[in-house]
Order: C-alpha cells, then sequence, then structure tokens
C-alpha cells in the first residue's frame, strides 16, 4: 500500500471515529437527561413566579404599575397552576434547568436554561 493510501486511509478511519463519538455523545444526552433528578412542584412555581417577575418588568417600565402588574399576572398564573398544575415543568425540566432560571437575571435568560 502506498503512503497516499495509508494517510487516507488513516485520516478516513480519524473521521469516522470522532464522527461515532460526537453521535454517541449526542445519542447518550437524552438518556442522562431522563436521569436527571426532578424539580419538586415548589420548585416549579418558584421558577413561574420568577418567569412572570421577569415578563412583567419588561413589560411595566414604572414601579407602582410594576407592584400591581406582577400581582396581578403571579395570581392568574398560580390559578392556571392550581387548576391545571405544572406537568411539563416536573416532568420534563431537570433540577438544574430550574436552578438555572431561577438564578437569570431576566426572561430572556431564564429561557436559554430550559430545553
Amino acid at each position: 500500500m502506498s503512503a497516499l493510501k495509508r494517510a487516507t486511509a488513516r485520516d478516513l478511519g480519524a473521521a469516522l471515529a470522532v464522527v461515532i463519538l460526537l453521535g454517541g455523545a449526542a445519542a447518550l444526552r437524552p438518556v442522562l437527561r431522563a436521569m436527571d433528578e426532578r424539580p419538586s412542584s415548589e420548585e416549579c412555581v418558584e421558577l413561574l413566579d420568577r418567569y412572570v417577575e421577569h415578563v412583567a418588568h419588561a413589560a411595566v417600565a414604572d414601579q407602582p404599575r410594576f407592584v400591581v402588574a406582577i400581582a396581578e399576572r403571579r395570581a392568574a398564573a398560580r390559578a392556571v397552576v392550581e387548576e391545571r398544575g405544572f406537568p411539563r415543568c416536573e416532568a420534563e425540566l431537570t433540577r438544574d434547568e430550574v436552578r438555572c432560571g431561577l438564578q437569570a437575571s431576566n426572561a430572556d435568560e431564564l429561557e436559554r436554561c430550559l430545553p
């Protein structure tokens, strides 16, 4: 076998190994997420409250209206959660994703924490 063919075969083997590793990592991620610890219903409600606060803050600029807006929006969100629950949060999110969302400084950052 010529040196060129050996180099090509070696490059092809290395490329194949990289593809297999990346494919394995991509396939493993959902399995690892499924095994991660899930948030409690209290953590999910806290995340919802935090999201409502960020959205209200972005929508209402002055402080007195912000306080009223956040109270109204929180009450509406909690009413929906009490009626329907928050199954997506508890079933699909991980505790780390919820912690990330709770530490976010605005709604966009919070949304980036979630899948």
